[in-house]
């Protein structure tokens, strides 16, 4: 969860179990990392905020969630908390296949809660049959969600991005 303060905090909580953990912002990836073991003595939170002094973060709270269909079943379960309170959701979706059916289920959740949904569609660059996938994925959508059926999708390159980065 990002917010914003003057200054740069961070903790991990552990909401009605114990009390938050305050430790510092470079240890981040200590806390929120797979790849990372948790400092000695601690146990994994139920999430992690970051406040600090970032403009934007004035006028929106930005909850970053694991992928709803990702490794730990607890991944769906978190994201369907953060959405409950949410206004905008970005659904992330990776343009290597359609919809799998956990996203599907949470999205279809998703639309009884978020008044608007925005997908992005990455790896782009990676996948010359993306417009196929998402043609599938609105097709899907269709069926299971029909509410965000119409919902805009933005096609990401991270290495379109970088060339342009280098453009004159």
């Amino acid at each position: 969860v990002l917010r914003h303060a003057p200054g740069w905090t961070a903790r991990a909580c552990y909401p009605g179990r114990l009390a938050p953990v305050d430790f510092e912002p470079d240890e981040l990836p200590r806390w929120v990392s797979a790849a990372h073991e948790l400092p000695e003595g601690q146990l994994p939170p139920r999430h992690v905020e970051v406040c600090g002094p970032v403009p934007i973060l004035e006028r929106l709270t930005l909850v970053d969630t694991p992928g709803v269909g990702g490794l730990d079943s607890t991944h769906g379960e978190l994201a369907t908390e953060a959405a409950a309170d949410a206004t905008v959701l970005l659904f992330v979706v990776d343009a290597s296949a359609p919809f799998s059916a956990a996203e599907l289920r949470f999205l279809a959740t998703a639309a009884e809660r978020v008044e608007t949904v925005v997908f992005a569609l990455t790896k782009t660059d990676r996948f010359r049959g993306w417009r196929e996938v998402l043609d599938a994925d609105r097709a899907l959508l269709a069926e299971h969600a029909p509410r965000f059926a119409g919902a805009p999708f933005h096609p990401v390159s991270a290495r379109m991005f970088e060339a342009a980065g280098r453009a004159p």
